[in-house]
């Protein structure tokens, strides 16, 4: 019996490693802050090195508008009609984005201090 215990702990162990290496290479875990029929608000901290792992729209047919609550060094790819640009370089406190749907975008904190900002979705 206990090694039928250990070999399920085992292969829940195995699962569950690889569920974080899946989080990781997606990027930050978001903190939601208000989540209701109406809006998302979170809060997102990329630490540094972090990247989300592919170009992505945002998730509501209004866009998403970020805010940053840090200053920090960042880089992001975007993706629109076919066109791809980057921009690169430093964000200062209170920076605002807007993100309509259809522009893809995947952010790349290029800097050596965390970095956050807040994410607001109109549903």
């Amino acid at each position: 019996m206990k090694l039928r215990q250990i070999a399920v702990l085992g292969v829940a162990a195995a699962m569950l490693a690889v569920a974080g290496v899946n989080a990781a290479e997606k990027g930050p875990a978001p903190e939601r802050i208000i989540d209701n029929e109406t809006f998302r608000l979170m809060k997102i901290t990329w630490m540094p090195g972090e990247k989300q792992a592919e170009l992505h729209q945002p998730p509501t047919k209004l866009g998403s508008i970020l805010v940053a609550l840090t200053p920090g060094e960042i880089e992001v790819n975007f993706r629109q009609n076919g066109k791809t640009w980057t921009e690169k370089g430093h964000i200062d406190i209170g920076k605002v984005w807007y993100l309509p749907q259809g522009l893809e975008h995947q952010f790349n904190n290029i800097g050596t201090q965390p970095f956050q900002f807040t994410s607001t979705q109109i549903k």
